[in-house]
């Protein structure tokens, strides 16, 4: 959350990666500003001028990885607080991303231009139990002087460090002492809808996660691995709590594709497993559709296939992705036919290339109740998300 002194002041805050209930609590110490922080009542306004929802500058944020690690979710969410926050990655629908007051996932450059916005004008930072990575600031340098970092038994706040801080007690004290945001208009947050496609249109991978978006509800529960699916999964509004999946801390590439199957035996009934994977991840624990197959689990796998290690790329010379220049030859990947995979283990499979192609696709997979469904999604070699394409312009 963005928390500030006085009424002219800016607010933010981010929510990090904290595993632990309770520690030790932390009273009087510390500088001036941070014991004014926990222990004075503040307000936070966002302009001078009034806030419209056209307006997406507005002066106040919160940032988080697990909310739930530190406060029961609906106390944290439902509260009279009403600060605006955001998450890591490995936060995302920690709390539904339908709940009012998140305003998105914060990933350095990769994020929306809205919460870009709201990191960059508040005047301070409160970052509970955030872990930074070169994952989850990509792009993007971290203000040491305006950002506090609440982790799970330490306070780090400039130059200052404070051992043995609760925590939970810091967020208790937030809720206890009700900070607000003051006259704030959030704007409305809206599913995005399906795009309208002529179905012989060529699939890139901004097109996949255009049209997949209409696919997720409050019953979807979406796991996307290390891969470029990194970004396009990041902007996906998720409406179930605990409803985003991802191993964004070490990066572990085709983590996901295994991660199904224990998330196939733990989702309540009604709920379907969506796994977004790269078509170089997947390869590696490929292994994982016998076990599902085995216990009739139903996960929908998209593998989408660009026949590169696309994210590596990216990561050494993303300009590649925008030229003539060759791919590394570490980067490119003896081609699989994956959608037949599901004859070796099974299963269902679906080779696509076109939009109508992939329509028809996910609507069989839903239809199938007793395998996993591989759905093959061929996109160009040089097709990134949007939201990558700062790096490599």
């Amino acid at each position: 959350m963005t928390i500030a002194e006085g009424p002219s002041r800016r607010l933010a805050a981010v929510a990090g990666c904290c595993h632990r209930r309770r520690c030790l609590s932390m009273r009087g110490t510390g500088p001036a500003s941070l014991n004014r922080f926990w222990s004075q009542p503040m307000t936070v306004a966002f302009r001078s001028k009034p806030v419209t929802v056209e307006d997406p500058a507005y002066r106040g944020l919160a940032i988080g990885t697990y909310a739930p690690a530190v406060t029961p979710a609906p106390a944290f969410a439902q509260t009279d607080l009403k600060i605006p926050y955001v998450t890591e990655l490995l936060s995302k629908a920690i709390l539904p991303d339908d709940d009012a007051q998140f305003a998105g996932v914060f990933d350095g450059k990769s994020s929306s231009p809205y919460v870009q916005s709201l990191v960059e004008s508040s005047d301070f930072v409160l970052a509970l139990g955030v872990w930074l990575t070169d994952i989850n600031d990509l792009g993007w340098p971290i203000d040491l002087d305006k950002t506090a970092f609440a982790s799970w038994n330490t306070l780090k706040y400039g130059t200052s460090f404070i051992a043995q801080v609760s925590l939970a007690d810091r967020v208790d004290g937030l809720i206890d002492k009700r900070v607000t945001c003051k006259d704030r208009i959030l704007p409305a947050n809206t599913v995005q809808q399906a795009p309208v496609m002529n179905p012989a249109d060529e699939l890139t991978y901004q097109v996949f996660y255009d049209f997949i978006q209409s696919q997720v509800d409050e019953d979807t529960i979406v796991g996307a691995d290390a891969s470029l699916n990194y970004f396009g999964s990041m902007l996906l509004k998720v409406g179930a709590r605990r409803g985003f999946i991802v191993q964004s801390s070490y990066s572990a590439i085709g983590y996901i594709g295994p991660a199904a199957t224990g998330l196939s035996l733990a989702k309540q009934d009604g709920q379907r497993l969506m796994v977004l994977s790269g078509d170089g991840g997947f390869r590696m624990t490929v292994q994982c559709l016998s076990t599902q197959t085995r216990f009739n689990l139903n996960p929908i796998i998209f593998v989408t296939d660009n026949g590169v290690y696309g994210v590596e790329q990216w990561l050494a010379d993303a300009p590649v992705f925008h030229g003539s220049k060759p791919f590394y030859n570490s980067c490119i990947l003896h081609r699989w036919n994956y959608s037949k995979l599901a004859e070796v283990f099974g299963c269902q499979g679906w080779k696509v290339h076109t939009y109508g192609e992939l329509v028809a696709a996910i609507n069989g997979a839903k239809d199938n109740l007793n395998s996993p469904f591989i759905i093959q999604v061929v996109v160009p070699q040089r097709s990134i998300p949007d939201n990558a394409n700062w790096k490599a312009n």
